[in-house]
């Protein structure tokens, strides 16, 4: 929810990007974290203003949510959203750059699910973005860029689905 001066206003007015088009890929993020056992962690890299984490703190037995922007604009809102909806002590609001923050985890504390939503292509933060992922856990990346994940390979070992011109991957990670 973002409020300015009492009049309530919704994301889509907001004075950073939110993309109402994707609650397709939203639901399929939630739907991964329900499947991943009791009480899974959840990482969103490049959360925007935090709509995807916020649901899946909201909506699911989540244990642990990070939503991650550099953008403050939008970490303003997603700060704000986790006060609106009582989940501070759930999710935590971090701002660090994508490829430092998952960097900074590996296989043992990393994440059950961890989600890849950038504006604009994946590819240069998916290799890191699978360090954070814990052993058995899930990289989800959502992308407008279906070409950049053909020419890495990465089609060849998921499973894709597909709406319009987003494209949302889920990938598993073996131990």
């Amino acid at each position: 929810m973002y409020a300015k001066s009492g009049k309530r206003v919704g994301p889509w007015s907001a004075p950073v990007f939110y993309n109402p088009n994707a609650s397709m890929t939203r639901d399929i993020s939630l739907g991964v974290v329900g499947v991943l056992g009791s009480h899974p962690n959840m990482l969103d890299v490049m959360c925007g203003i935090g709509a995807r984490g916020l649901r899946i703190a909201v909506e699911s037995d989540a244990s642990e949510v990070v939503i991650n922007d550099v953008n403050p604009d939008a970490l303003e809102l997603a700060y704000r959203s986790v006060e609106a909806n009582g989940v501070v002590g759930k999710v935590d609001v971090q701002s660090v750059g994508a490829n430092a923050l998952c960097a900074a985890y590996d296989y043992r504390e990393g994440f059950d699910y961890v989600d890849l939503d950038p504006f604009g292509s994946a590819a240069p933060f998916v290799a890191t973005a699978l360090l954070a992922v814990k052993r058995g856990g899930v990289l989800g990346v959502c992308s407008t860029d279906l070409q950049t994940f053909v020419v890495t390979g990465l089609m060849r070992f998921t499973d894709c689905t597909t709406r319009g011109t987003c494209t949302h991957l889920v990938l598993k990670k073996w131990g």
